[in-house]
């Protein structure tokens, strides 16, 4: 077996690998080429990696910097995941070796943590414990249909921002956001949701099981004026007009976005491993949180 990094040449293995290996969860999404492609170009640097074996991509991590805070200190972190291993080759140390590849390239960029989320349900936290990694949060998202009844208005959308759309609002947690690029790909639909001075990021996803089905992510919301209410009819109307199935959003980017909930959605847990001093004190420091609030 061979690790190195993530090549562009690697796109359609890493997609198709991606893919299959999620696909029996629920609502489990496509990983598209497009979608690969541009996070290899854009985000992930030289962190991300995969494993192969006989000239065939049998694993992947994929990797990418973030900026992170907690309170008013600044944090470089890498935030690893999805991690995937073909089925042929599982049980063989595969994700093993491509985690601890990643974490050797985050300390040689001089990363403070490491961050990833994966279901609570999936046997792969046990292994990520084992590799040093703690539960900081564990965390419904929250989801709201979309019933595909009657006609339904499109809403004023404009072009997508990267900037001025709040972060997560929780003091005491270590709090992970960017690179948010400007240039998205045309696959997700990327675009801003308006209503009146509010307005929502919103991305499209692919969804396993039909080719056209897809699901809206509500990726950031800036609220001035907190109309909730208005805003959360609005992003519904859009993804309603597009063919949507439904709209997710994770708590903590508008947890007061009314008609969303997490009654039936599995709980994910968000973990964290500390590479030098200043991610030990983060991790330290940081309080649990569960899916509303903090934990007692």
């Amino acid at each position: 077996m061979i690790l190195r990094p993530a090549r562009r040449s690697d796109v359609a293995a890493i997609s198709a690998l991606l893919t299959a290996a999620f696909a029996d969860r629920p609502g489990a999404l496509r990983y598209e080429p497009t979608v690969v492609g541009f996070f290899l170009a854009e985000l992930a640097g030289a962190m991300a990696v995969v494993a192969e074996h006989e000239g065939a991509v049998i694993g992947a991590a994929l990797a990418g910097a973030r900026q992170a805070r907690l309170h008013d200190a600044a944090l470089a972190a890498v935030h690893v995941g999805p991690v995937a291993v073909a089925r042929a080759a599982r049980r063989r140390g595969v994700a093993r070796a491509m985690l601890a590849e990643v974490e050797a390239r985050a300390r040689a960029a001089g990363a403070a943590l490491l961050t990833l989320t994966t279901q609570e349900a999936d046997d792969a936290r046990h292994l990520y414990a084992a590799q040093g990694y703690a539960t900081l949060e564990r965390i419904h998202p929250r989801v709201c249909p979309v019933p595909p009844v009657g006609p339904a208005p499109r809403r004023r959308a404009g072009p997508w921002r990267a900037e001025g759309f709040a972060l997560d609002g929780r003091p005491h947690a270590v709090v992970e956001w960017g690179p948010l690029p400007r240039r998205i790909p045309a696959t997700l639909a990327p675009r801003a949701v308006l209503e009146g001075p509010a307005s929502a990021l919103t991305l499209r996803w692919p969804v396993v099981g039909a080719r056209s089905a897809h699901a809206v992510q509500v990726l950031a919301v800036d609220v001035p004026d907190g109309r909730w209410a208005g805003l959360a009819d609005a992003v519904r109307a859009q993804a309603r007009a597009d063919g949507a199935l439904a709209v997710w959003v994770m708590p903590g980017v508008a947890d007061p976005l009314p008609g969303f909930s997490a009654e039936g959605v599995p709980a994910s847990l968000r973990m964290v491993k500390p590479l030098d001093h200043l991610g030990r004190w983060a991790a330290d420091r940081a309080r649990a949180w569960d899916a509303w609030g903090p934990a007692p």
